[in-house]
């Protein structure tokens, strides 16, 4: 098996978070392919924005949700600190109902106002 540590410059995960059966194992494996001055991008749906709580509150109806764990920006920050990354950079969009939007929302820094969650975390 090739163990190789500290290969790429960066990695992306979007929208695969809530499905992992073990997040903190795969932020510890980000954390340990990237190169010293590696970065990870994780975008994800907000656990605790209006449609993460949709989508919480009708997981067990959906086929695709129905084995997520969705998380919060707090909680995907406490993951990546947990697996080594040190710098954590949050952007988020999507304000309203992604299904009455009518253009692109913008893009804002920090968290907990926007559905859609992007997080850089630098090693």
């Amino acid at each position: 098996m090739n163990r190789s540590f500290g290969r790429f410059d960066f990695a992306v995960m979007v929208t695969v978070l809530c499905f992992f059966d073990d997040p903190d194992a795969a932020m510890r494996e980000a954390c340990r392919v990237l190169t010293p001055s590696g970065s990870l991008v994780v975008a994800f749906i907000d656990r605790d924005s209006p449609l993460g709580k949709k989508y919480g509150a009708r997981k067990n109806e959906s086929v695709y949700y129905r084995q997520a764990t969705f998380y919060s920006a707090g909680e995907v920050a406490e993951l990546l600190s947990r697996a080594g990354f040190r710098t954590l950079a949050f952007r988020q969009t999507i304000f309203g109902d992604p299904g009455a939007m009518t253009g692109m929302d913008p893009v804002r820094e920090g968290s907990g106002e926007g559905c859609f969650v992007v997080v850089r975390a630098d090693k």
